[in-house]
């Protein structure tokens, strides 16, 4: 049941509208009785019995009955949120009114979750979330096209794993910046190719391991130079340069301004508010107050 988290359940008999929240939920409606024109930002639909449609997450929707039309209506609606990977796939590519043919399951569950929330016995919100799985396989069973979520998650588990990997590379990089750090070593790190690395890590953080180590020797060194009273060549040892020479030529060509000059234009003011000083009493203290002479 951790799959999703029912947020929401009611039924509507007039004109309802539904404005997109933080959350951002998905919104199922299904029509009991009745007609209905369901209209989005993007879209408009017309609903009709036994119809149900899927709202995807952050879309404002209104209800309205049709202009002319006195035949009475009547709709459910639930909101929730979706955490599994493979479900959540299956609900993206769903856009479309879908007509059930066992509604009255849909129906029958619908009152079932209200009659829970209305009573709130011992475990109501987990009996409401299995009657909510039922409507949920009429609306998604019928309609899934065999492998084609199999394929989709195979690709969403393939890039969350090279996210992974990815995210391992930056770490080593971040805690080795100051290390002569090759491009061989990192692809063994995560038995990868070197060309593949390059472009995962590039796709990920826009940008080569490379340049990635140089921004963080960088920003380590303007650091120091502000922050510190190091000298130039004790800062260019902790950033990973072996010559101080180098790393002058090199920070310049990238700050504009030599490391000396980096320091003195961003030399930060300091203030300091010291203790008052103590009163001495006596003879031994007044010994160490110089005497009106010395002023």
């Amino acid at each position: 049941m951790n799959s999703f988290n029912l947020l929401q359940c009611g039924e509507y008999t007039c004109d309802w509208e539904n404005k997109s929240g933080e959350k951002k939920p998905f919104r199922l409606l299904a029509v009991s009785g009745g007609k209905i024109r369901v209209v989005t930002k993007e879209q408009e639909w017309m609903l009709k019995s036994n119809d149900m449609i899927l709202i995807q997450p952050g879309t404002s929707c209104v209800m309205r009955k049709e202009a002319g039309n006195r035949e009475a209506f009547h709709i459910y609606e639930a909101a929730f949120d979706v955490h599994d990977t493979q479900l959540m796939l299956q609900l993206r590519g769903m856009t479309q009114v879908v007509t059930v043919e066992n509604f009255h399951l849909v129906r029958s569950c619908f009152q079932g979750i209200l009659q829970e929330c209305e009573a709130k016995r011992t475990f109501y919100t987990q009996m409401s979330a299995c009657y909510f799985w039922m409507i949920l396989m009429e609306l998604i069973r019928p309609h899934s096209v065999p492998g084609v979520v199999e394929e989709e998650l195979e690709t969403e588990n393939l890039r969350q794993q090279q996210e992974k990997d990815m995210q391992k590379v930056e770490r080593y990089c971040r805690n080795h910046y100051m290390s002569q750090i090759s491009l061989e070593e990192l692809a063994a790190l995560i038995n990868y190719n070197k060309t593949t690395l390059l472009a995962n890590f590039r796709e990920v953080y826009g940008t080569t391991p490379r340049n990635y180590i140089i921004q963080l020797r960088l920003k380590k060194a303007r650091e120091l130079l502000v922050d510190t009273d190091y000298s130039i060549s004790e800062i260019s040892e902790q950033v990973g340069f072996n010559s101080v020479h180098y790393f002058s030529r090199f920070f310049k060509a990238k700050e504009q301004y030599s490391p000396v000059e980096y320091r003195l234009r961003h030399a930060r003011n300091r203030s300091y508010a010291l203790e008052s000083q103590p009163k001495y009493f006596g003879t031994a203290a007044s010994a160490m107050i110089p005497s009106a002479g010395v002023y």
